[in-house]
């Protein structure tokens, strides 16, 4: 009986097509959501997921982090162990520990370039430094603008540092260009060579 003493016929009851299992469902997650549910946090395999998921995330901003926050300092090592795996496809990058190499980037706040030599051998460096003034007129007119050069002590770190300003420059396009010879140390054997 469905309505004030009608007997209900077949056609008015429910099909028995899959709704019922979709009512059944939806009474479930209703209960569920109601009452609560009191299962243990980890317990489905979502819950893994997300937590592996949170894991990760943390692991790549701590290196990456690390790697932009000077923490690991001039060295590639990272890189290097990274480029043999499937997460860089390019192939293996360049390990930099054994060769010089010439660190050269502009400092615009103080109107200078700082320039960072590093992984040389024992011995005085002479580091020259020239400034040269681009043809902007297209007749060949370059012009050295300005010229440094000088001498440091490379000790058991291979590494020297130096600044130079464009201060009292005009604005235009330069060229500039950094040389460094290395010498024997001051107090080794006449005739010595310097190796690297």
């Amino acid at each position: 009986m469905s309505r004030e003493g009608e007997v209900q016929t077949l056609s008015d009851s429910p099909p028995d097509d899959g709704t019922s299992k979709l009512e059944k469902e939806l009474t479930a997650i209703r209960k569920r959501r109601s009452k609560g549910d009191r299962r243990r946090f980890p317990s489905a395999i979502e819950d893994f997921v997300l937590i592996s998921g949170f894991i990760y995330g943390a692991f790549y901003a701590l290196l990456i982090f690390s790697m932009s926050g000077g923490l690991m300092g001039t060295s590639t090592a990272l890189d290097h162990a990274a480029s043999k795996t499937f997460l860089d496809p390019s192939g293996e990058c360049q390990e930099v520990t054994d060769e010089p190499w010439i660190h050269i980037y502009p400092d615009n706040d103080n109107e200078r370039f700082s320039i960072g030599v590093y992984n040389l051998p024992t011995g005085v460096a002479n580091v020259s430094m020239t400034l040269i003034a681009m043809d902007v007129m297209g007749e060949g007119t370059d012009v050295l603008s300005s010229q440094v050069e000088e001498n440091f002590s490379v000790g058991s770190n291979g590494s020297l540092g130096t600044v130079f300003s464009f201060h009292e420059l005009p604005p235009g396009p330069y060229e500039l260009s950094v040389r460094v010879a290395m010498e024997p140390p001051e107090d080794s054997e006449e005739g010595a060579t310097v190796e690297g």
